[in-house]
């Protein structure tokens, strides 16, 4: 297992944690990459996945414009979600309104 390949990446920063990877050395190392240079290299997996933590702020904080795009999805779905249960409700009333038979009630007054 120590061997085993590891990568962990925010492709929409351009920022990755990788061991062992053809993008890195073959060398056992952890290698914090900002695009393709280096930014940290480590033996010790806790120590570059905090580097990597610290490279996220900072690109997060340089590039605002950018975005998550699991953030977008949860956007657009919680309109989605916002819409149905108004179609719900406006739907619930109007079937209980038509229950009543009208204005004037079931006599049709």
């Amino acid at each position: 297992m120590p061997n085993e390949p590891y990568s962990r990446s925010l492709r929409w920063l351009g920022i990755s944690l990788e061991k062992g990877t053809p993008a890195v050395p073959d060398d056992g190392r952890y290698y914090v990459l900002n695009g393709t240079d280096v930014y940290y290299s480590s033996a010790s997996v806790n120590l570059a996945q905090a580097h990597y933590e610290l490279l996220e702020e900072e690109m997060r904080a340089a590039h605002p414009e950018l975005s998550d795009p699991r953030d977008v999805i949860a956007k657009e779905q919680a309109f989605h979600d916002i819409l149905s249960a108004r179609g719900e409700a406006r739907q619930r009333a109007r079937t209980q309104h038509e229950a009543k038979g009208g204005k004037g009630g079931r006599s049709g007054v």
